[in-house]
């Protein structure tokens, strides 16, 4: 997966003067490490379970593949997977759009992760992606353009499938089915328990 600074225009889904980019951590980047206002993480775990929604109403290019987590550990044994996902979801926010992948729940639960405070509350206020308050404020965004960023590729990277209807190697989502590969790394992930690498450190940025 590539690495984007918090609020960053550029991701791998999207891009643009409108786009905010949240949590594409990395292992060999620091990043803002805190607490979270109370219910934040209840909510943001809403949105992970919904981002086939949430990425069906942006028009959000499929990936093919998992990415792993960076930060934690790898199994020990070499075959098994750690925490991942492939998946991306979008935080209307008036003019702004919060784009973040899917294992940002991940992130901040287990590695303490604190987002910028214009996402936190952003989400808190924005209405749940199988609704259709988000799917109105998602339409001024799903538009074919701006697809995705230019990021630094780092660590384990998701591999993209490409096919008959993909242009290099990207895929656009469309109805049930793609809602289902949106959110398949979440689905594939969620059978094994995410393990914490540490205890939590607050209001510090982590280096690695």
């Amino acid at each position: 997966m590539s690495w984007y600074q918090d609020l960053d225009t550029h991701t791998m889904v999207a891009s643009g003067d409108h786009v905010r980019a949240i949590g594409w951590l990395a292992g060999d980047q620091p990043f803002q490490q805190g607490d979270v206002p109370p219910g934040f993480l209840a909510r943001l775990d809403e949105f992970v379970r919904l981002v086939g929604r949430s990425a069906e109403a942006l028009s959000f290019p499929a990936f093919g593949g998992l990415h792993e987590c960076e930060l934690c550990d790898r199994p020990a044994d070499p075959h098994a997977l750690g925490p991942c996902g492939c998946g991306n979801l979008g935080v209307p926010d008036g003019l702004a759009l919060f784009v973040a992948p899917e294992l940002v729940a991940h992130y901040v639960r287990v590695h303490s992760y604190q987002p910028p405070a214009q996402f936190l509350a952003a989400l808190m206020a924005a209405p749940l992606p199988d609704t259709p308050e988000y799917r109105a404020m998602a339409e001024p965004f799903a538009r074919p353009t701006g697809r995705s960023g230019s990021g630094r590729s780092s660590g384990r990277s998701t591999t993209r499938v490409g096919g008959p209807e993909s242009t290099g190697g990207l895929t656009r989502p469309s109805g049930r089915q793609s809602a289902r590969s949106a959110a398949c790394g979440h689905q594939r992930c969620s059978r094994g328990s995410i393990r914490p690498c540490g205890p939590p450190n607050h209001s510090q940025v982590h280096s690695p």
